[in-house]
Order: C-alpha cells, then structure tokens, then sequence
C-alpha cells in the first residue's frame, strides 16, 4: 500500500525485465519520482538512454539521472541475456535526455528536503548507488523509507556463478553496506522468488495498446529465447522476470510473503564472491518467500491495459 506522501525512486541497469517493470510502475501510476541509472545489464550509459526508451514507451514523464559505472570494488560482470544494448536491440528516439544531475547528487538532494519515511528506493539493479550514498550521506540515507532490493538468492544455484544471483555479484560491498546499515526497512526479493514468474511472448498479445504491446515484445524476444536456450542459468519456460517482482510489491503486496530474516554478503571468498546467506541473530531485512505468480501476472496484463 503506497502512502499519500511516498515518493518512489527505481535504481536500475535496464534491462529487460527491468524495463517491463518501469512499464508497470507507470502504467500502475506509482508515484515515481525518479529514475536513477546503474550499470549492470549493460553499460550505464546504454541503461540510462534504455531508461528513457522505456519511458517513452510506457508514456512516463519522469526524470532520469545516471550513477555509477563500476562498483563500489572490483570489476563488474555486464550480462549477456539482454542483447547487444540491454534492450534486446530494440531503441526509439524520443528526444527526451538524461538530466546534468548525478544519481548520488539526486539522492541527497531529493533526502535532504523530504520528510523521514518519505522516499522508497526500489534497487532492482546493483545497489552501487546506495552504497555510495550510505557512504557519502549516512545520515541523509536514514531517511529513507523502504529500500527494496532485487538480489541475492537462497536454496537455489545462482544465476552468475553457482553462489551469486547477478545484482548482488556485481557489487557484494554495496549491499552488504546495506545490510549492516541498520536500516528498518529493507526489503530483499531473491532470484529463487523471481524464477516462478516467467513470460513468453503471448503475454504481450493480451496488451491492448499496439504500439506498447510491440515494444515490449520485441523488448523481450531476445531474453526469452536465452532463457529457453542456455543450458547454464536457464531452461525456464520463459523469460524471468526477476525485476517486476521489485515494483509488483509496491503495487499489491498481497501477493507475497515476508519473512523476517538475518542476511550476509560474501565479499572476500573467489569462489563464493556474491554469495547471500540467511544466519541466526537479529534480523535486518525482510525477505519474499513465495509469490502467487499467476496473479501477479494476470495482474501485470491488467495494469499494462489501463
């Protein structure tokens, strides 16, 4: 349920599933204020232009600001399930332009004027710029509301390495900077949730609006078909839509189960790098353990129709 002041911040490297995801959140008219851009699927700069693709498809006037292009630490691992630019190739030119303004500048200043509670961060890319803003601001990041994260996986292989779901191996620091920060309302949606949620192409047939409906379609054609092909991390019946979950919990958190859990971050081990592990002692995140993937995705086609 969204409080009458919240305002929304989606943290993202789109992305296909990042990008049906925004298309939701517009289309559900969550009150997003921002978009802030991270690398990750592909090149930030290649996800920040994908940001203001997807805008002008889903018909959302929004602000884009660009972050970080690398972690925190290391090296960071571009995907290879998106197509050559993120968006499975596809782009429109909508004159639209990225604002002059940093994401981490953005942030502070959007936290400084606003009110405790006032501001959700949905992180559905690498959380490098929480990170940097827990580093630069910590009292400015208290401030913030609910932070929710897709990353991390539990009971599952990963979807990188055999430990490490993607978002969180591509900057294992930042989040567990998040985790230790004592923030009161994380909220961690892992891949292992995210992989009952898979769509193929005849999910967009049942899009009203032609011209989104072909977008998002040829947005996803080329992760679907990884998906179904890659013998590694994939053979799923369809593209998982690991990042709409994120923005699905905003929409009608009825649909999922919190758990109140205590989570680590490797950050050291090679082999394990990445690795997010639930141990005893106090909790510090909330963490989805089932989601009713068919409502959520009859819901997507009826929000998507609005």
């Amino acid at each position: 349920m969204i409080m009458n002041k919240e305002q929304i911040i989606i943290d993202t490297d789109p992305g296909v599933d990042d990008a049906l995801a925004i298309a939701f959140g517009i289309k559900a008219e969550l009150p997003i204020e921002a978009i802030s851009t991270v690398y990750g699927n592909s090149t930030v700069e290649n996800c920040s232009t994908n940001a203001l693709t997807i805008l002008e498809l889903a018909g959302g006037n929004v602000p884009v600001y660009q972050g970080a292009a690398k972690p925190m630490r290391g090296v960071n691992k571009l995907a290879e399930s998106h197509g050559d630019n993120g968006l499975g190739g596809f782009s429109m030119d909508s004159g639209r332009r990225i604002s002059e303004q940093t994401s981490l500048k953005h942030f502070q200043e959007v936290l400084e004027r606003s009110e405790f509670g006032e501001i959700t961060i949905v992180a559905i890319g690498p959380t490098t710029n929480i990170g940097e803003l827990i580093e630069q601001s910590p009292e400015l990041f208290k401030k913030t509301g609910k932070v929710i994260v897709m990353g991390g996986v539990f009971g599952e292989k990963g979807n990188v390495t055999p430990y490490a779901e993607f978002n969180v191996y591509n900057d294992p620091l930042a989040l567990k900077m998040l985790l230790e920060s004592k923030h009161p309302q994380i909220i961690i949606v892992p891949a292992n949730i995210c992989r009952q949620v898979t769509f193929i192409q005849e999910i967009f047939d049942k899009i009203t609006n032609p011209e989104l409906a072909t977008g998002l379609a040829k947005i996803s054609q080329v992760y679907i078909d990884y998906y179904a092909k890659d013998t590694e991390y994939g053979g799923f019946e369809g593209g998982v839509m690991y990042d709409l979950l994120a923005v699905a919990l905003l929409v009608d958190s009825s649909l999922f189960n919190l758990e109140k859990v205590r989570v680590v971050v490797e950050t050291t081990d090679p082999i394990k790098y990445g690795l997010t592990k639930i141990v005893s002692g106090n909790p510090n995140c909330e963490v989805a353990t089932k989601v009713d993937a068919n409502k959520l995705k009859e819901l997507y086609v009826s929000i998507m129709n609005n």
